[in-house]
This record gives structure tokens, C-alpha cells and sequence, in this order.
């Protein structure tokens, strides 16, 4: 065993000069991986040797509830695909546990299915090729199909292949500037086949995310087949127009658009949850939608008829969040609404707010002595500044992008003196907000995108934070996402420890 260890790390070093010249980097990772694949298969024997069958597997004598917790975890953080970590997905856990649900999938049978259905819980099919390459394997598997509970198609390809001719169909499909992954021979034509695999077999899903033109209901993929599932209870929808090269010559509608489409009226009657990406709609429709409990609006522009409609008739309605958007019809030069305009009259039925904007002008929060039943609001850095007091029966304030735009902007003055800003805000207010009204407030969220330079100075003010919030009764749970760089960083350091671990055969002998 000990001439073993020193033969590895004596394999480690050599293979550390063969990585580092140029022309034998590929002969180096080539042996890696033919030492991490003999280890694997070593550590397995031994593994079968110890345990035998599964009934004596160690796992499977673990307590119950601890097996549910294990697997409760990784639901959180388990899918097939990657979805970024942006705005319309920011309450989402980062995911990097492919390889963790890999490593269970080997424990045991038992532990092998359970890992299997949390991978296709949530199916994100964020670009062309993951998509093709998924419906190969429903086509190879169909039962897989009944585990997908909620998936999203390509928001480009997926508002782009209804309009496909037929000399565009065998065309290979070109990156653009919002894609560029190489996609090698890929035609329109699979892609297109692609989704509508997932879309026909798919029926068990539960909520869907769909891209598209909403003027025309029979080019969004996948909504005519949701629009007769009854059991389906969510609903995303982004309004995205096909790309250039493939609508050339063809009449698109144009926006504002009618929602729901006189086709699809009584649809969709039975939907708790709905959400639409970057939609602008006009005061036409019907929009009455009973069993609604949460509205999501990102990026859109509303008429108040439009969204007066949807609120008086959604009475089990609990949940709004209002990002980025605005209203069209509202005067121009006069001041901006409040957050109790826009819920013109309903706002005491939330129990759950969420505003999220960079611009005071689209909107701001103003009194909230109205919202009676309110018990966790969320909004921005920018938006906390224009609040006038918190909701009577409050519990949680979460504050995002605390910092505002540093990341994107690269000014670190600025973003020092937001976080500051803040931070200074938050210690002057909490005892007029604890004496004022708001009584029941005991947790407050901060949530951001560091880097090394501001880093540092949010581990100090953290601490002075949660120093001054204890005597109040308050918790404060900060959640901070690292940047791109930051991340490499980090990831670069995880990788060099694993590859040494793994070079040193621990976990084998």
C-alpha cells in the first residue's frame, strides 16, 4: 500500500510535467483519465466486495428520515441541464450537483431511481443541442418522460421553428449574438423534431416555459398541447420573435398583443401560477383567470385595464412580483405609481410582494399601511429607499442587488457607497418600523453579487449588521452570490484538490 501511495504521487508529478508542456497536455489528460477510470472501477470491486448485495448496502440501513433529508437536499438542487442564475430565476439554489446525483446513482438500486427522478424533475433545455440530445434519450426511454414535472425549451429555436420554410429546414442552425456555442451540423429541421418531442411526451409536466409570439397561439411550441392538459397548474411564457434570418419575407405581429388570444379564452381557467418575460399587452382581452394564486411580470408593459381585470378576477391571488415592468397607459410627465396603484384596491389580499427595479421612474413603493396580510416582501436596493413604512403584520424583508449594478458596471465607489447606504438605512429605520407598525418583522434578507473588491467590505458591515439587529429579536441571513471571475477562482482551486485526492487514491485504499 505505501509503494502504491508513492507510486501515485510519483505518477502525479510526472503527469504535472507532461500537463504543463504544450505538445503533451492531451497524453497527460488522457492518462488521468485512464487512472481516474481504473480507480473508479477499484473503489467499486472493493465497495461489492465489503457489501454484497443491496440488502446489506450501508446506505440503505441508514434511517429513514435521514435518507428523505439527503434527497430533499438534492431535489433543491438537482436537474437536468444548467439555468443561469439571472433575474428571472434568482430564488433558484445554484446548481452544480450533476455529479453529486451521479455519485448516489451508484450507491445503490434504490438510491439509482431516486437520484434518477430528482434529474428529471425540473428539465431547463437552455440551448439547442441539450435538447436534441434529451429527446434522443426519451425517445430511447420513454417511461423518463413521466418523471418530468416541469421543463423549458430553447427560448430562440422554440420562437423561431414555426416560421421555418422549406429551404430553411435542412439549414444548419448559425450561432447569434445571444448564442454562441458552437453547434457543429445541427439543422433546424432536429431541432425542430427535438421539441416536439419534449412537448408531445412530456404530458405528466405539471408547469411549463414557453417562448414565442402570444398574437400567434399556434406558433409557440408546446402551448396549444398545455392549453388542454387540465392537471397543468403553471405557466411561463416570454414573448421572443423569430430570429431575423428566418421571419425574412413573412408578416410577424407586432406588439402590444391580446392576452389570453380570443382562441384560447377559456383555457386556461384552471392555472394557479402564471408568468410572462419581456410580453406587452393592451387593454383587449378577457384576462380573467379564477384559481390564480401567483402573478409573475418581468420586463412587461400593461394597460391598467389589462391588469385591473386580472386582479378582480383572481380572488385566491396571493402572490405578486413586478420586475422591471411598467405601465403603458400611464399618464406621460406625471409622477410614477406606487406599489398600492398598481394593486388598484387588492392589495391586502398578498401575502407575498415582490418589486424589483433599477428605475424609480417605472415605479416605487410609497405607503404600505394598506398591504394588512403582507408577510414576506422582496425588492430591490434601489426600491427600499423610496418605502415610506413597512406592512403591519411583515415577518421578512428581503433586499436584493444590494449593491446595485456593480458587476455589470465594474464602479466600485459607487458600490461601496450603496452598500453603506443601506446598511446605514437599515440601522436608522428598524426602530421606527418595530415602533411604527411593523412588530412582527424578525428576519431580514440581504442578497448580492461580490467580488474581491467589495467583498471585504461586505464581511464587515455583516458583522456590525447582525450585531445591531440581535438586541431587536432580528435574524439576518446574508446570500451572496460570487461573481463569474470569483467563481473560476474558486472552482480552479476545488478542481486542483480533487484532482490531487483523487491522484493520491484516497477513497480507494
Amino acid at each position: 500500500m505505501i509503494a502504491l501511495y508513492w507510486f501515485s504521487a510519483l505518477f502525479g508529478c510526472v503527469t504535472g510535467v507532461f500537463i504543463q508542456e504544450g505538445g503533451l497536455r492531451y497524453c497527460g489528460v488522457l492518462l488521468l483519465r485512464v487512472l481516474f477510470s481504473t480507480q473508479d472501477y477499484i473503489a467499486d470491486t472493493l465497495r461489492r466486495a465489503k457489501f454484497g448485495n443491496n440488502s446489506r448496502n450501508a446506505a440503505v440501513l441508514l434511517p429513514v428520515e435521514i435518507q428523505l433529508h439527503i434527497f430533499h437536499m438534492l431535489r433543491k438542487r438537482g436537474r437536468f441541464g444548467f439555468r443561469c442564475h439571472n433575474s428571472y430565476y434568482r430564488y433558484a439554489v445554484r446548481h452544480a450537483s450533476a455529479h453529486d446525483l451521479q455519485y448516489v446513482a451508484r450507491v445503490c438500486r434504490g438510491w439509482n431511481a431516486a437520484a434518477t427522478e430528482v434529474l428529471y424533475h425540473d428539465v431547463y433545455l437552455d440551448n439547442d443541442r441539450r435538447c436534441i440530445d434529451f429527446s434522443n434519450t426519451l425517445l430511447r426511454h420513454p417511461h423518463l418522460a413521466r418523471l418530468v414535472t416541469r421543463y423549458t425549451l430553447p427560448y430562440e429555436a422554440s420562437a423561431s421553428i414555426a416560421w421555418l420554410t422549406p429551404e430553411f429546414a435542412t439549414a444548419k442552425r448559425r450561432a447569434t449574438t445571444r448564442f454562441r456555442e458552437d453547434l457543429g451540423d445541427i439543422t433546424w429541421s432536429e431541432i425542430k423534431s427535438a421539441i416536439d418531442t419534449v412537448s408531445t411526451l412530456c404530458t405528466s409536466a405539471v408547469e411549463v416555459r414557453l417562448s414565442g409570439n402570444l398574437a400567434r397561439p399556434d406558433c409557440i411550441p408546446g402551448l396549444i398541447q398545455a392549453s388542454r392538459t387540465r392537471h397543468l397548474t403553471g405557466l411561463s411564457i416570454g414573448q421572443v420573435l423569430p430570429l431575423d434570418e428566418i421571419k425574412l419575407g413573412q408578416d410577424v405581429p407586432d406588439s402590444p398583443v391580446v392576452f389570453p388570444h380570443p382562441t384560447l379564452a377559456n383555457s386556461f381557467l384552471h392555472l394557479t401560477r402564471l408568468s410572462f418575460f419581456h410580453c406587452d399587452f393592451n387593454s383587449e382581452g378577457v384576462p380573467r383567470f379564477a384559481a390564480l394564486q401567483t402573478l409573475e411580470l418581468y420586463y412587461c408593459r400593461l394597460w391598467w385595464a389589462w391588469l385591473s381585470n386580472v386582479l378582480q378576477h383572481s380572488r385566491d391571488l396571493h402572490t405578486l412580483v413586478w420586475s422591471e415592468s411598467s405601465l403603458g397607459d400611464f399618464p406621460p410627465g406625471s409622477a410614477p405609481p406606487c406599489l398600492a396603484q398598481i394593486c388598484l384596491g387588492h392589495e391586502h389580499r398578498l401575502t407575498r410582494c415582490v418589486l424589483d427595479t433599477w428605475h424609480i421612474g417605472l415605479v416605487y413603493i410609497g405607503p404600505m399601511y394598506g398591504f394588512i396580510n403582507l408577510r414576506t416582501f422582496e425588492c430591490s436596493a434601489t426600491a427600499l429607499l423610496t418605502a415610506e413604512e413597512l406592512p403591519p403584520q411583515l415577518e421578512t424583508l428581503i433586499v436584493t442587488k444590494v449593491c446595485g449594478d456593480y458587476i455589470a458596471q465594474r464602479d466600485l465607489v459607487l458600490a461601496r457607497k450603496q452598500l453603506l447606504t443601506v446598511v446605514s438605512r437599515i440601522r436608522y429605520w428598524l426602530p421606527y418600523w418595530r415602533y411604527g407598525g411593523a412588530l412582527s418583522l424578525s428576519r431580514i434578507e440581504l442578497w448580492d453579487t461580490v467580488d474581491d473588491g467589495i467583498l471585504p467590505l461586505w464581511n464587515i458591515l455583516a458583522v456590525l449588521l447582525n450585531d445591531f439587529l440581535t438586541p431587536w429579536n432580528v435574524t439576518l441571513k446574508i446570500n451572496v452570490e460570487l461573481s463569474h471571475d470569483l467563481e473560476k477562482k474558486y472552482r480552479r482551486k476545488l478542481a486542483r484538490r480533487e484532482v490531487r485526492n483523487r491522484l493520491l487514491w484516497r477513497g480507494v485504499l
